[in-house]
């Protein structure tokens, strides 16, 4: 072999060195062989708490934006059981280049004790039973490479389901979907292949046991809750993809599960920034008064949302155009479309943003037909005036009364009642609702969520476009456990109902008395919990109040008017669950034993049962004394009925004058009494749930039911929970505020943590909304002169092309040892040198110690604390970390 061709020889195998040792670098670069391991739609009845594992079983890991671009190079698309797209989230920041599993996590999951942290924080987007996931590329970015791969599950339409490619396997058919993905209990879908490349839909199964698993490896087993927790979760918390309605809009826990006039007037207070869904059939204006914009409407944008991070693609939240108009986005039904509460007076045009930085143009709003049109006899999904208001002087917030469609939808006329409290239905078998027409606590909850929840008046929970989904029998099962655990008193003390134990005072015991005798109301309220189920016209329709000339109630049923009978209710804890009747017709206590002295009751069919009633011909203290019975069967009424320590709690209901001593199950507390002998008080340090007790020189009386200690009534989250940013430069994260039902205190923020020479605002702060945005500002630092290099290393550089760097090596060694040059440098010598250039260049250069770090914001990643103080100062603060990473 001559000199010249050795030495093309060596020229070559140099080269192939040079190309495998920078081109290494890029093993990790296309996103190719990304895939889906497994997806967890809810748990234990939570549909907020959810997962996705991504692994990277080939190369890449540039899933977020890259140098000068604006866009992420990969996303997440979701989709409903229909085929309808309902979000994206894109990946804010790219991968670790390794073979790790990614973890993407709902804040709600990321709450659960013991979770591994997420390494990427996601909406709530996995539609739960049937719908559809994809990892696939951004079409707004040019530079991303082709990608999909897609889980379909449960009544996704087959014929959509597509295919996967991009991958090590190329195009590979999705097949039918897999198998539904339920919210109860612990369930997953769980890939099973091991092998490179895409998999059809039938290779994912169902797993009993979730194995959510982030880059550091760390997981999480989640405990199986019970069946009366998960239905609780259900009842608090599910949507059933309606219109953002619960349970709990209309059934508040810390009021008996009942909806008092006065919590819908507390929270109408503050619906223009927490839009509740209590309301959503208002309209801007109403009949009466000036309403509030609140229809569900349809909202069109020109095109996709196309901004930039760290927008995840998806309008969410509150929007708003800067002209003074704004809406709720409920959910994205399209690319471009979106269901949004509000938007319609004043319109939305122009662009809208969110407070995710995302912003899209709208062309066109529609209105929807929840909320009632003027001048129309239909009304809408409520009632706002019969909801919020009464021209009867004793109630000055309004009846409380919620439209209900009792014997049939539109064109039937509906009828208005009251919430029900949901207490002790353990002790009764059916039938249930105020009027006795449903026959079991299953159908009651299927009918309340077709009443209550869809997002058009078609009620349609079927075809292309539902406007609700129904429960499942297993969800219908917990909730029914959920709702016959709510005795009153709480606990499985089998004599908790025996009145004996609530008859303390001379007058308790006079009412008791009447209450069994002369006043005949154990004629109809007898049994264990003071009522036979039996259903009776007692005449409360009838009623001036509900006449023409003052609510104008339409008579139940309307043919014949005021024929209806209704089911006699369970009287413990009663002294609390005002108004009365079905109606909400009665104030108080004293105004229900008022009525049955009167001509509306005596001259009513129930009356043939009892025969006339006159508690004035027992004593002149005969009603005062019924009333006095009834609140001690109610242990003197205490508000809220839980709440975390601190809460502020009222005990009302007896006289307790002179009380010496206050505790929860044991540990004492300070209170106060008023001179009318209601004690306030709060929840001491060291509480735990148990009965209340109050000691007065007369001795001490001990409630039947038990306070709970529980939690916060809010929780937060934020949108990411993680930001990256350049000394000098601002980021943002939005703080998500959870509220449970009823709960519209005003929130404070406080930030701590943060490192040198960086601050942070909140905007708005403080607020009565669901969000707050939370500005955080670096510092630049001083410019110094730049370490020397040859060159700069690759941006996606990986100390794994380390095998190709030996293999490099062992090859030109090889070579030059095969021959010699004839000059005295042996070429293997040059051969390692040349690779120790390589080696440098590739990593930069330089050994020499790095020069002192410059002021300013300094690099590093750093924990931010942020806490939420609320107004009323029995709450306590609640906090969460976010991570800021500082470049």
């Amino acid at each position: 072999m001559t000199n010249r061709n050795k030495n093309l020889q060596f020229t070559y195998t140099l080269a192939i060195g040079v190309v495998l040792l920078l081109s290494s670098s890029r093993a990790f670069a296309t996103n190719d062989e990304n895939h889906i391991q497994e997806i967890m739609a809810g748990v234990n009845g939570n549909s907020k708490i959810q997962f996705i594992v991504i692994k990277q079983e080939g190369g890449g890991n540039l899933w977020g934006p890259q140098a000068g671009e604006t866009q992420s190079r990969v996303m997440l698309v979701f989709f409903d059981a229909t085929g309808r797209e309902t979000g994206k989230f894109k990946f804010p920041h790219s991968v670790p280049a390794d073979a790790n599993p990614q973890l993407i996590a709902t804040q709600d999951f990321a709450n659960l004790a013991g979770a591994p942290t997420p390494d990427f924080i996601m909406p709530p987007l996995l539609n739960p039973i049937g719908g559809k996931v994809c990892f696939t590329n951004n079409p707004l970015n040019i530079n991303a490479f082709p990608r999909t791969d897609c889980v379909s599950y449960g009544s996704f339409p087959a014929d959509q389901t597509g295919s996967d490619s991009g991958g090590c396997n190329g195009v590979v058919i999705s097949g039918p979907p897999t198998a539904a993905l339920p919210i109860m209990n612990t369930v997953s879908l769980k890939r099973t292949s091991t092998s490179c490349g895409s998999v059809p839909n039938s290779d994912f199964t169902i797993n009993t046991t979730p194995t959510p698993t982030n880059d550091a490896g760390k997981t999480l087993t989640i405990p199986l809750g019970t069946q009366v927790a998960q239905g609780e979760n259900l009842f608090n918390g599910e949507t059933f993809q309606g219109n953002g309605r619960t349970c709990a809009s209309c059934h508040i826990a810390s009021l008996n599960f009942a909806l008092p006039p006065s919590n819908i007037q507390s929270r109408f207070s503050n619906v223009s920034t927490t839009f509740d869904p209590l309301f959503i059939g208002e309209t801007n204006p109403s009949s009466f008064d000036p309403g509030f914009d609140f229809n569900l409407n349809t909202l069109v944008l020109t095109q996709t949302v196309s901004s930039a991070a760290p927008c995840s693609g998806t309008l969410q939240g509150i929007i708003t155009n800067g002209s003074g108009a704004k809406a709720k986005v409920l959910t994205q039904v399209s690319p471009t479309t979106y269901l949004v509460s509000g938007g319609m007076n004043p319109a939305l045009s122009g662009d809208v943003s969110d407070s995710n930085s995302c912003t899209g143009t709208v062309l066109s709003m529609t209105a929807g037909s929840l909320g009632a049109i003027a001048g129309s006899s239909v009304l809408g999904l409520e009632d706002p005036k019969r909801m919020r208001t009464s021209a009867a002087l004793n109630f000055p917030q309004g009846r409380g009364l919620i439209l209900e469609n009792i014997d049939g939808f539109p064109p039937t006329a509906p009828v208005f009642r009251k919430s029900p409290h949901l207490l002790n239905l353990n002790q009764r078998f059916g039938p249930f609702g105020l009027s006795g027409s449903v026959n079991d606590l299953q159908s009651f909850a299927t009918g309340a969520v077709t009443q209550h929840f869809p997002r058009t008046l078609a009620r349609n929970s079927g075809g292309s476009d539902p406007d609700f989904r129904l429960p499942t029998s297993d969800e219908l099962a917990a909730m029914e456990a959920f709702m016959r655990s709510l005795d009153f008193p709480a606990g499985a003390d089998p004599n908790k109902f025996n009145l004996n134990r609530f008859v303390l005072t001379a007058a308790q015991q006079r009412g008791f008395n009447a209450f069994f005798g002369q006043a005949k109301c154990s004629f109809c309220h007898s049994g264990t919990v003071l009522t036979d189920s039996a259903l009776f016209n007692t005449g409360v329709v009838n009623q001036t109040i509900n006449s023409a000339a003052v609510d104008n109630l339409p008579c139940e049923p309307s043919t014949a008017c005021g024929t209806r009978a209704f089911s006699t209710r369970q009287l413990f804890n009663v002294a609390n669950l005002g108004p009365f009747f079905h109606d909400g017709s009665a104030a108080t206590l004293k105004d229900v034993i008022a009525f049955y002295n009167s001509s509306f009751f005596n001259t009513s069919p129930g009356e043939a049962f009892s025969g006339p009633i006159n508690t004035f011909a027992i004593s002149p203290t005969a009603a005062d004394d019924i009333v006095a019975f009834l609140e001690g069967i109610s242990f003197s009424p205490f508000t809220p009925t839980f709440g975390p320590v601190g809460t502020g709690v009222t005990i009302t209901g007896t006289t307790f004058t002179g009380a010496t001593a206050v505790s929860f199950n044991g540990m004492a507390a300070t209170f106060t009494v008023s001179p009318s002998g209601t004690i306030t008080t709060t929840v001491p340090a060291g509480a735990t749930t148990g009965p209340i007790t109050v000691t007065t020189l007369d001795g001490t009386a001990t409630s039947a039911a038990s306070f709970t200690i529980t939690s916060s009534p809010f929780s937060l989250g934020a949108t990411p929970s993680s930001q990256t940013v350049s000394a000098g430069a601002s980021t943002s994260y939005t703080v998500n505020i959870s509220r449970s039902a009823g709960f519209a205190d005003n929130l404070t923020f406080s930030v701590t943590g943060l490192p040198g020479a960086t601050t942070a605002t909140f905007s708005p702060n403080p607020t009565t909304g669901n969000s707050s945005t939370m500005t955080v500002t670096t510092t630049a630092r001083a410019q110094l002169t730049p370490w020397p290099t040859l060159w700069p290393p690759p941006a996606n550089f990986s100390v794994r092309a380390w095998p190709l760097w030996v293999i490099c090596l062992l090859v030109m060694v090889l070579l030059a040892h095969w021959e010699r040059a004839r000059r005295h440098i042996p070429r293997w010598v040059f051969a390692t040198g040349a690779f120790a250039v390589l080696l440098c260049i590739g990593c930069g250069g330089g050994s020499a110690p790095p020069p002192p770090p410059p002021p300013g914001t300094p690099p590093g990643t750093f924990t931010i604390t942020v806490t939420a103080t609320s107004s009323n100062s029995s709450v306590q603060p609640v906090s969460m970390p976010v991570t800021l990473i500082v470049k």
